[in-house]
């Protein structure tokens, strides 16, 4: 009986060894971040057309040559026409470039700087300079369209207004040039010590699409893309055909 009841409990304690070598990863819990891609190409496009245009546009601002109002006035026109893309692209694209994806509460703004916040696509201070810096810029190219120097340039919407609201457009259109130098150059630092102080590679999405969190993929939506092109394509050669530049 004794013995009975000792081999009872050794069957118990040690189970019979499996030839089977179960996979490592089937056994840990995944918790590792993995590689996504977060941004589809159209976004990645856009973005580096809007940089070039934007910078286009303010650097020809500063100058006062016979030919450069010409390059400011059409890299003004470019970035509003990438603009309606973008605004079109909000409610049609991938999943995180949609604006109901913007949205941030200012308790997740300061967490972040306390590294406080979830892994997301979106950090909460980068939604609020991307959407400040798209209100700013829309403010920029769309007041540009009513003004006039009355010497070299005038905006391709100028005759639909009178002198008094040109002259408010042409204000303004001088005025936000401060605030989008800032809002830029808060990204452009921004990036910097990312990959500089923090050693982290994020500002490198743009180019790849791809960060190292756990997200639905984006999809690229090519015919999308292509309406959201053809529309802007039609606003800029709208825009363009009434251009004056002397």
């Amino acid at each position: 009986m004794q013995r009975e009841f000792q081999r009872t409990i050794i069957h118990y304690e040690l189970p019979p060894v499996s030839n089977h070598h179960p996979n490592v990863a089937e056994e840990q819990p995944k918790t590792s971040k993995q590689s996504t891609k977060v941004w589809e190409t159209p976004i990645r496009i856009w973005h580096w057309a809007f940089a070039v245009a934007l910078s286009t546009a303010l650097l020809s601002g500063w100058y006062t040559d016979w030919n450069v109002p010409q390059i400011h006035g059409i890299a003004g026109i470019s970035v509003f026409s990438l603009l309606i893309f973008r605004l079109l692209w909000g409610f049609c694209g991938s999943i995180h470039t949609r604006w109901n994806q913007y949205r941030a509460t200012p308790r997740e703004f300061f967490d972040h700087f306390q590294r406080d916040s979830k892994s997301s696509v979106h950090s909460a201070p980068g939604i609020v300079l991307v959407v400040l810096l798209l209100l700013a810029t829309l403010g920029q190219s769309s007041m540009g369209l009513f003004t006039t120097d009355d010497i070299f340039f005038e905006g391709p919407l100028f005759d639909l207004v009178d002198e008094e609201y040109s002259d408010l457009a042409r204000w303004i259109h001088h005025r936000l040039w401060w605030l989008i130098t800032a809002l830029v150059s808060t990204h452009l630092l921004a990036n910097l010590t990312y990959l500089v102080i923090l050693r982290n590679t994020l500002p490198l999405s743009m180019f790849h699409g791809k960060k190292n969190l756990v997200a639905e993929p984006a999809t690229d939506h090519p015919l999308r893309a292509f309406v959201c092109l053809l529309v802007a394509v039609c606003v800029f050669a709208t825009l363009f055909y009434h251009f004056d530049s002397y």
